[in-house]
């Protein structure tokens, strides 16, 4: 009987080990979990990012377009109609990325790491700086109104 009682505390030591070695491999696998989705955040958020970027861009050029077009009113090269499809390509331009900022800040608001943070004070900024565009678009717009006007 006393050696059962030995084997019977010999087994419980035993298995009292194998708990606290498992409790400690499944803290290093929640930080390993961690890791990863914090990893697959960030990834997520730089693509996020540089689809904006790249609607941003084109938003820039198409603006570029429409103010050469609104300058040229009333000059030899100036072709009948052209600021206005460049004001619409703009305004497209915008749209698209007005939506696309939307659509991602939604997305960077699920994210628990720092790059969400990140992303969302990027696509914040991206925001603000596409306001300024849509100024600027109503500004043309004016401007060649009152060119075609004269």
């Amino acid at each position: 009987q006393a050696s059962l009682i030995h084997q019977h505390q010999h087994l419980k030591t035993v298995i009292e080990k194998a708990e606290d070695r498992v409790r400690a491999a499944q803290k290093k696998l929640d930080k390993i979990k961690a890791a990863q989705k914090e990893i697959r955040e960030h990834d997520t958020a730089t693509a996020l990012l540089s689809d904006v970027a790249e609607k941003m861009e084109a938003c820039a050029a198409a603006l570029k377009v429409a103010e050469a077009a609104v300058s040229a009113i009333g000059k030899q090269d100036d072709k009948p109609g052209a600021e206005e499809e460049a004001m619409k390509a703009a305004t497209k331009a915008a749209s698209a990325a007005k939506i696309a900022i939307a659509m991602k800040l939604l997305e960077v608001k699920r994210f628990t790491a720092e790059a969400g943070i990140e992303a969302q004070k990027s696509l914040t900024q991206k925001q603000e700086t596409l306001k300024v565009t849509n100024e600027i678009l109503d500004e043309l717009k004016g401007r060649a109104a009152e060119k075609r006007r004269s």
